[in-house]
């Protein structure tokens, strides 16, 4: 019984790993990048297969972050590289 609800929960947590965009090369050799959710194409600016496809891997790990990570200050970066805890101090000021 225990081994049967472990396993149907590890079949309902299964993420959805689908790629949102999708690298193709047009006919005069320039590399795009398919949008699925929107159905656009932007260009990748390369005709070299690999750069393509590290472009392309970055643009969907950043689609793959959390929400909060891409809402930080750059001001908060900006203070923590410095290392000088001037954000440290506004914060708690």
């Amino acid at each position: 019984m225990r081994e049967e609800i472990r396993r149907h929960i590890l079949t309902t947590m299964i993420p959805d790993m689908t790629q949102r965009y999708r690298k193709f090369k047009r006919s005069w050799g320039a590399y795009y990048a398919y949008d699925s959710a929107t159905g656009n194409s932007v260009t990748l600016k390369t005709r070299d297969r690999i750069e393509a496809d590290l472009k392309v891997q970055a643009m969907n790990e950043t689609e793959r972050q959390p929400v909060h990570d891409r809402g930080r200050p750059i001001a908060r970066d900006a203070h923590l590289a410095r290392g000088d805890g001037a954000y440290r101090r506004q914060e708690d000021g």
